[in-house]
C-alpha cells in the first residue's frame, strides 16, 4: 500500500490576530481575492504554504465559525496576507466573505498553522493546482523567486473554462522573470476555437504530458477529488510515494465554530 507524504497540521491554534480588510477583488466566478493589513500583532511569520484559519462575524442568524484558508502572499511580507479564497454554496464562511464582508472591516485569525512547505530537495519539480488551490502555490513560488530558488518546476492548473482561470497576468510576468517555471492551464470544459492550450481534466494532461518523474517532487493544491485523482497517476510516472506532498486541510475545509 503506497502512503503518501500527507503533511500533517500543527494542533495548536497559535496566535490571535486582528486586521483590516484592504482589498476584496474578484478573480473568477467563484473565486475571491483579500489583502488584509495586520494591526495587532503587525506581523506574521510564516513559512510559504501554511494556511490561517479566519473568523466568520454575525450575519443573518448564522453562527460566527472560522476556516481554514491557505496564504497566498509572499513570507517576506511580513505586516500584510493575502488570501484567495473559493465560494462554498453551503457553507457559513465563505458566503459571509463574498457578499457581507467590506473593505475597511475589522477581522480576526489565528496562525499560522500547517506543515505543506518546500522540501529542501534539489531536484525538478510538479505543482497540481485547481480552485482556489493556486494560493498555496503562489505563496511557495513568491519565495522561492525570492531566495533565489531556482529548480525546474512545472505548474499545471485546472479549471473548468476560461472565465476560471485567474492571475494569468501576474504568472505570465512571472513566467518571463523565472526561465525555471513553467504554466500549463487546462480548460475541462467549453475549451473554444480561440484556446489554444491544454483541455481536459488537469490530471488527463498531467498524465499526457508528463514523463517518467522518478526524481521530481510533487506539491498538490486543491479539491480532495482532484487531489485524490492526481495520487494513481503520478506514482503511475514513479514519483515516490513519500515525494507527493498535499495539505491535510484539504479533506476537512468544514466551518467550525470559531473559540
Amino acid at each position: 500500500m503506497f502512503s503518501l507524504n500527507k503533511m500533517e497540521p500543527t494542533m495548536s491554534l497559535s496566535t490571535k490576530y486582528h486586521g483590516i480588510l484592504d482589498y476584496k477583488q474578484a478573480l473568477a466566478p467563484d473565486i475571491i481575492h483579500l489583502g488584509i493589513r495586520l494591526v495587532e500583532p503587525d506581523h506574521l511569520d510564516f513559512t510559504a504554504g501554511q494556511y490561517i484559519r479566519l473568523d466568520s462575524q454575525p450575519y443573518d442568524q448564522k453562527p460566527v465559525v472560522s476556516r481554514p484558508f491557505s496564504l497566498a502572499s509572499a513570507p517576506q511580507q511580513k505586516n500584510r496576507i493575502e488570501l484567495i479564497i473559493r465560494r462554498t454554496a453551503q457553507g457559513v464562511c465563505t458566503p459571509w466573505i463574498f457578499d457581507h464582508l467590506a473593505l475597511g472591516q475589522d477581522l480576526t485569525f489565528s496562525g499560522p498553522l500547517g506543515k505543506f512547505k518546500l522540501t529542501s530537495g534539489n531536484g525538478p519539480i510538479l505543482m497540481i493546482a485547481g480552485g482556489s488551490g493556486m494560493s498555496a502555490i503562489w505563496s511557495i513560488l513568491q519565495d522561492m523567486r525570492a531566495r533565489k530558488i531556482h529548480r525546474p518546476t512545472t505548474c499545471f492548473f485546472g479549471a473548468r473554462t476560461r472565465n476560471d482561470l485567474y492571475f494569468t497576468r501576474p504568472i505570465a510576468e512571472f513566467v518571463q522573470a523565472c526561465p525555471w517555471f513553467t504554466f500549463i492551464p487546462a480548460l475541462s470544459e467549453n475549451a473554444d476555437n480561440q484556446w489554444q492550450g491544454q483541455t481536459g481534466l488537469v490530471t488527463d494532461v498531467v498524465d499526457r504530458l508528463v514523463p517518467e518523474a522518478s526524481s521530481y517532487e510533487a506539491y498538490l493544491c486543491g479539491a480532495p477529488g482532484m487531489i485524490n485523482a492526481c495520487k494513481p497517476v503520478l506514482l503511475a510516472k514513479n514519483i515516490r510515494p513519500e515525494h507527493v506532498f498535499y495539505d491535510p486541510f484539504i479533506e476537512q475545509k468544514q466551518d467550525r465554530v470559531a473559540p
